[in-house]
Parts: C-alpha cells; sequence; structure tokens
C-alpha cells in the first residue's frame, strides 16, 4: 500500500517532465526547427551532413530527427550505410516528382539505346553524373534495369519486362 502512494506521488512530481509534445510545439526546440529547416532546404541529406551544418552532437541531432520523424515532420529512407531525411511538406513532394521524372527519363532513353554508358547517358539527359549514377542505382535495385560492368565503363540495359510494357504503353499511343 504505501509503495501504491509513493508511486502515485513520484508520478505526480516527474509527470510534467514526461509530458508529450504537441504537434505544434516540437518545432519550438531551437535546434530542433535549425534541423527541420535544413533538412527542408537540403532535401535526402545525411544525419552527418545535418550535423556538420548545424554543429551539434550526433546523438543529439539523431535524437531530434527521429522526434520530427515521429511527429511525421519528416521521413527517411534507408540507402545503403546512411539513413537520408526528406521534409514531408509539398516542396519534398515536388523533389520526388522530379526523381521520378528523371527515373523515367533514364529508362526512356536506355530502352531506346540499350547499351548506353552512364555518362553518355547523362550527357543526353543534361543532368549531373552523380545525380543520373544515383538513380541508375535506384533503379538497378527496384529491378528495373541492368548495369554490366566491365572495369570502369558500364553499360545499361532495360530489363526484359519494363522492356514489353514500354513497348505495348508505345503501340497503344
Amino acid at each position: 500500500m504505501a509503495t501504491e502512494v509513493g508511486r502515485h506521488h513520484l508520478v505526480g512530481l516527474l509527470g510534467p517532465l514526461y509530458s508529450r509534445l504537441r504537434r505544434q510545439q516540437v518545432l519550438d526546440n531551437f535546434l530542433r526547427g535549425r534541423i527541420y529547416e535544413h533538412v527542408r532546404s537540403n532535401p535526402g541529406v545525411s544525419s552527418g551532413k545535418v550535423q556538420q551544418a548545424v554543429g551539434s552532437g550526433l546523438s543529439t541531432i539523431c535524437y531530434h530527427l527521429q522526434r520530427l520523424e515521429q511527429e511525421e515532420f519528416v521521413h527517411s529512407v534507408r540507402r545503403g550505410w546512411y539513413r537520408h531525411y526528406y521534409s514531408t511538406d509539398v516542396a519534398h513532394q515536388e523533389a520526388l516528382g522530379q526523381s521520378r521524372r528523371l527515373q523515367e527519363d533514364i529508362l526512356r532513353q536506355v530502352s531506346d539505346q540499350p547499351g548506353i554508358g552512364q555518362r553518355a547517358l547523362a550527357r543526353s539527359l543534361r543532368r549531373s553524373s552523380s545525380s543520373v549514377h544515383h538513380e541508375v542505382h535506384r533503379l538497378e535495385g527496384l529491378g528495373l534495369l541492368t548495369v554490366a560492368r566491365s572495369g570502369t565503363l558500364s553499360r545499361l540495359y532495360v530489363d526484359a519486362p519494363v522492356g514489353r510494357r514500354r513497348a505495348q504503353s508505345d503501340s497503344e499511343e
């Protein structure tokens, strides 16, 4: 009985310290607000890059990113060793749309020119080699592209099911 009363008083004293923040109050923390703004202006940023930009400890950055993700201000995608953070607002959705358009352009170009190299693909799309490489890697992971590597040279091919679907959609138009 005495422990129940003590526990009740302990919860009464410490309860306010553990209160859950309302969604609107999450960004009231100065550092968390800076982190959120950095993620919004740099979609796909890793926690290490946020740390460099904001200038705080990595564990603190990770904690605040986790809080922002819990409250759905940001979401993360794991790519290889790193987790990349994106804002959930409209600007982020537009960035995703641009990424999808680039992926579609890559698939179209590779199906028109099987065996094209990544550098030639980047030149023909007028995009940076790194952005094309990133999207090619994603498409390869999804099984939509095959990358045949020989030393430093890589040739791109559209996998057969995608090529058939594309040919069907072209013939329907």
